[in-house]
């Protein structure tokens, strides 16, 4: 079951994520 997860995890990642210094601002969006 947990290879299932990290295979569709792995699909799901990018392949560059910007860095974070204390004090950016970021924007975030969440859909409960």
């Amino acid at each position: 079951m947990s290879n299932a997860v990290t295979l569709v995890q792995e699909g799901q990642l990018k392949a560059s994520v910007p860095e974070f210094r204390p004090g950016d601002t970021v924007k975030v969006y969440s859909k409960v």
